[in-house]
């Protein structure tokens, strides 16, 4: 594979493989910020997308999701900036884990995040903002947190299935927002 390569060129790919070697071997921290500022910390989905695997979202990712998307893996979203649904809608179809800090909210025309039947959106940790968006609930909207519908904008919230209360820190939904509710709303935490 390599034969047909002048001898400039094979020295030149083994600096660039020992500097990127020493690079990440050497220190992790500067690795991370330079695959940063490389690649950079956000990330588009553009319409009609598909993540087929599961989906991480750590620390400071940042996510945008922009027309018609879904996720058939699960979606663990620890990110601590903000996750867009941008003029469309994304679609849980294997749900999500939302244990960062960072809000959902939408942009562009009727940004819509949908959780199917059979599937579970769940927060934990610290409290959780929604703003901009139509939410249909066909699956478990499962509260370990406190939940802010509206921040930022008008949130629409339709539950044809269930939300739940598991914790006593999910202490309710706030927010002006229109709810359609034609399924369940339950507290299961005892308090």
């Amino acid at each position: 594979c390599y034969s047909s390569l002048p001898a400039r060129d094979l020295v030149t790919l083994e600096l660039v493989c020992r500097r990127l070697r020493d690079l990440v071997c050497g220190d992790e921290n500067a690795w991370k910020a330079c695959a940063e500022v490389a690649w950079g910390r956000t990330h588009n989905f553009a319409t009609g997308s598909v993540v087929n695997g599961q989906l991480n979202l750590n620390s400071n990712a940042t996510a945008n999701f922009i027309g018609t998307t879904q996720t058939n893996g699960q979606f663990n979203n620890a990110s601590n900036q903000p996750l867009t649904i941008n003029g469309g809608t994304l679609t849980l179809n294997a749900g999500m884990n939302w244990s960062g800090s960072g809000s959902i909210f939408g942009a562009g025309l009727s940004p819509t995040l949908v959780i199917p039947a059979g599937q579970t959106l769940s927060t934990t940790v610290g409290p959780k903002s929604i703003g901009t968006v139509t939410v249909n609930n066909a699956g478990t909207l499962a509260l370990n947190t406190s939940l802010t519908l509206g921040g930022g904008g008008l949130v629409t919230l339709n539950n044809s299935n269930l939300i739940e209360f598991q914790t006593a820190g999910a202490s309710g939904i706030s927010g002006t927002t229109p709810t359609n509710n034609t399924g369940t709303i339950r507290s299961v935490h005892g308090g």
